[in-house]
């Protein structure tokens, strides 16, 4: 993929200017550079929704039994320290680190999806999990450097397939169970879609705003989201076990 259009760190004196004059990431967000261990303030910063929503989520999940339920807490606290390490550094190879942090959070949900639709007997088998998510971001390596696949459409195709396989759930369900949680986190995501997609495409953009970008609202608001969901798949803390 063309990068020309991706700007380099530009002070030399940078810590991350050598990993940058290897290869730049793929997306420029609207956020200005800052030449110091963090370039990009608040799409670094906001990453903390995701460490405090899983803190809360490790107090919160102690009387559940499932270790895929109790599994959210590291999962978003690993997802905001890769996602804040990239956007400090703003370099491909610590980009990779972030689409890493991305799938162990999406592979957690589908796999419990996967595991209440009959399709997998545990939803945290560990050959499954890690091998889904090494090889997706492997993929997605590879699909970047040797063609122009859009890596980041890999996520949003992972996410309908959670929100897909939710209705179907529900659509062929036994029981009657709560859907409001699970519909709060889809909402949530779309707000969380929606300011990213203002600020890639520069609908929203203040790039001397180091406090406040749309990107770092979709950290923000998809923390909440993903949250709820993990509050939706508690009800599920037997069947999971």
């Amino acid at each position: 993929m063309n990068r020309d259009h991706i700007p380099s760190i530009a002070d030399p004196t940078s810590p991350w200017y050598q990993l940058s004059e290897w290869r730049k990431p793929n997306v420029k967000w609207c956020e200005g550079q800052n030449n110091t261990w963090i370039i990009e303030p608040a799409n670094t910063w906001s990453n903390l929704a995701y460490i405090i929503a899983g803190m809360w989520i490790a107090q919160h999940g102690k009387k559940f039994k499932s270790n895929a339920i109790r599994s959210y807490a590291w999962v978003m606290i690993v997802t905001g320290l890769c996602s804040g390490i990239y956007h400090a550094s703003f370099t491909f190879v610590l980009q990779i680190l972030d689409f890493f942090g991305m799938y162990v959070m999406t592979y957690l949900m589908m796999l419990i999806q996967m595991k209440r639709m009959g399709w997998i007997k545990n939803a945290m088998d560990r050959w499954n999990f890690w091998g889904l998510v090494i090889g997706t971001t492997a993929f997605t390596v590879w699909c970047d450097i040797y063609t122009n696949f859009p890596i980041q459409s890999i996520i949003g195709v992972q996410t309908l397939f959670i929100i897909a396989s939710e209705a179907i759930i529900w659509a062929k369900r036994k029981q009657n169970y709560s859907i409001k949680y699970f519909v709060s986190g889809a909402l949530f995501m779309v707000v969380a879609i929606t300011f990213s997609i203002l600020d890639v495409t520069r609908a929203m953009c203040d790039p001397e705003n180091h406090w406040v970008q749309g990107h770092a609202l979709w950290h923000v608001f998809s923390a909440i989201g993903v949250t709820m969901i993990y509050l939706h798949h508690t009800q599920f803390d037997r069947e999971l076990q």
